[in-house]
């Protein structure tokens, strides 16, 4: 699913399955995602961005809630959450359940996005469950003021990982 150039846009209570990109929020505002269980198709984790369950590309004011991300018993999921570009700011990521298989990379993630050198900034990542992957929560060096909190982070390689001190794990 593809929300583009949208304002206002809800989308709750669904199932998403067997993706590349489970919901992609591309240029747009006041996005709500909630109650959502997506579930990944189980592609190979080989080439960047891998299977991803959510991805925001310069995107403000969206809210991620209470969807539960994973893989089935026997597919993985590359990345669960993916924040892109300078653009993306005032977001918030709350009470999700993310889950990853033996290869799943990224359980939330903020880099920049293509031709915007600036990450995203002043996002709120709040109360997730975050398992299987090889680190939680990972924030680029251009990636700026965004705040984690209450999370529950079950990892294989790392919980917390941010560059930019501006970012701050509470």
């Amino acid at each position: 699913m593809t929300i583009h150039g949208a304002r206002g846009v809800k989308v709750s209570g669904g199932l998403i399955r067997d993706f590349a990109f489970g919901v992609v929020v591309e240029n747009s505002a006041n996005v709500v995602l909630k109650d959502l269980l997506i579930r990944a198709q189980g592609l190979v984790v080989t080439a960047p961005p891998p299977e991803t369950g959510i991805m925001i590309v310069q995107a403000s004011n969206v809210v991620i809630q209470d969807n539960a991300i994973h893989n089935n018993a026997i597919h993985n999921l590359g990345l669960g959450i993916f924040v892109r570009g300078g653009r993306s700011r005032g977001n918030r990521i709350a009470g999700n359940t993310l889950t990853a298989g033996t290869n799943g990379v990224l359980g939330i993630c903020y880099n920049p996005a293509p031709g915007d050198p600036n990450g995203p900034r002043g996002d709120l990542v709040d109360g997730n469950l975050v398992s299987g992957f090889a680190t939680s929560i990972v924030f680029s060096d251009l990636s700026a003021a965004n705040i984690t909190r209450g999370n529950t982070l079950v990892f294989n390689d790392a919980a917390f990982q941010s560059p930019n001190p501006s970012n701050q794990d509470i």
